[in-house]
């Protein structure tokens, strides 16, 4: 099963003070009001994003296995690194 593609945005627009959570076309949920809820539509909002640097780093790391020299795996893992902190810091609005 294929998720509705990114990107996803928290739109301002709320349905009963409920923010919500859009595609591009079409509506993908609404938050509830449990918790910090602009913290959770934020990383709701960035898990198309997410799941794409997760991609990227999955195969970055498989090339690190095949890396010509110790220099250049070691410039694969801070590749890897500074991929992660990305995606981090899309998720917490940090």
């Amino acid at each position: 099963m294929m998720h509705t593609k990114g990107p996803w945005k928290r739109t301002n627009d709320t349905h009963a003070g409920k923010p919500q959570i859009i595609g591009d076309t079409q509506h993908i949920c609404t938050v509830m009001r449990n918790g910090n809820v602009s913290a959770n539509a934020r990383l709701i909002a960035a898990a198309p994003e997410l799941l794409e640097d997760l991609e990227k780093i999955g195969r970055i790391a498989v090339n690190a296995g095949h890396a010509p020299s110790h220099e250049d795996a070691l410039n694969i893992l801070l590749d890897i690194g500074n991929l992660a902190l990305e995606a981090i810091r899309t998720a917490t609005g940090e």
